[in-house]
């Protein structure tokens, strides 16, 4: 579970990045025209960026739940072996 979702957030994270290295350079220069569609380029990458975190947070959710269903597997183990090695 771990690996697949690992995997949908690097396919979400590629995506991005795609999508990023299409764009084109910030608008140049222009006076106060060019000051108004920089605003509006900057506005649209910050928009591009929470999208991005809102897309990978459930995703985040969800692998810090199975990590956490592994440790607790794991400390199970421990005693257990432990439990073994003290009675046998």
């Amino acid at each position: 579970m771990k690996r697949e979702i690992s995997q949908q957030q690097k396919q979400i994270k590629a995506e991005y990045t795609d999508k990023v290295r299409q764009q084109g350079s910030k608008f140049r220069g222009g006076g106060s025209i060019g000051r108004i569609v920089r605003t509006v380029q900057t506005i649209n990458r910050d928009a591009d960026r929470r999208a991005l975190a809102h897309a990978l947070a459930p995703l985040e959710q969800q692998k810090n739940t199975v990590e956490s269903i592994i440790n607790q597997i794991e400390q199970k183990l421990l005693q257990l072996e432990r439990f073994i090695a003290e009675n046998s």
